[in-house]
């Protein structure tokens, strides 16, 4: 994957909570939250932001550090999984396809897969944490993941977090 676009979203909300646009073609990251936009242009070794309510773009250079970071960034998950290093994963960890019947919100023809675990909290609480993956069964590209959680005493999981992707190409 070249380009990509990411919107994130709460339950409840009509309004993202953040976007996120990436070119590795290009080398850049930008990112849109509460209408302030970052955009990380790393091949000109510069960041630009544009703060809301101002049409005033603020550009700076960028170390050398700082763009050894973006870099990690544009080329890995991009957010999309829940853990950087999939040695992360718990090992008790369940992972599967959704046959559940009732799930009404993946479009038809999609693969639905769940990944299960527990965290302890810093308390010593545990949670249970639930990522939901919906790919292009052509592609294995996922176009939606959804990430749930479960404190202790709840009986079922709460959606936290929806982030819906679309793949670019340089044409769009």
């Amino acid at each position: 994957v070249e380009n990509i676009h990411i919107v994130s979203f709460v339950p409840d909300k009509k309004e993202p909570v953040q976007e996120q646009w990436v070119s590795r073609v290009f080398r850049i990251l930008q990112i849109e939250s509460k209408g302030q936009s970052v955009l990380w242009d790393l091949s000109s070794g510069v960041k630009k932001v544009k703060h809301p309510g101002t049409d005033l773009v603020e550009i700076t250079p960028v170390s050398e550090d700082k763009i050894a970071e973006i870099e990690a960034k544009i080329s890995g998950y991009l957010g999309l999984v829940p853990f950087y290093d999939v040695s992360r994963i718990p090992p008790d960890a369940k992972w599967g396809p959704v046959t559940d019947e009732g799930l009404q919100s993946a479009p038809e023809g999609t693969q639905v897969y769940d990944l299960i675990w527990e965290e302890k909290a810093y308390d010593g609480s545990l949670s249970a944490k639930k990522w939901r993956v919906f790919a292009d069964p052509q592609t294995s590209l996922p176009q939606r993941t959804e990430f749930y959680e479960k404190l202790p005493g709840e009986s079922e999981y709460t959606l936290r977090l929806i982030k819906i992707v679309e793949y670019i190409n340089e044409s769009k």
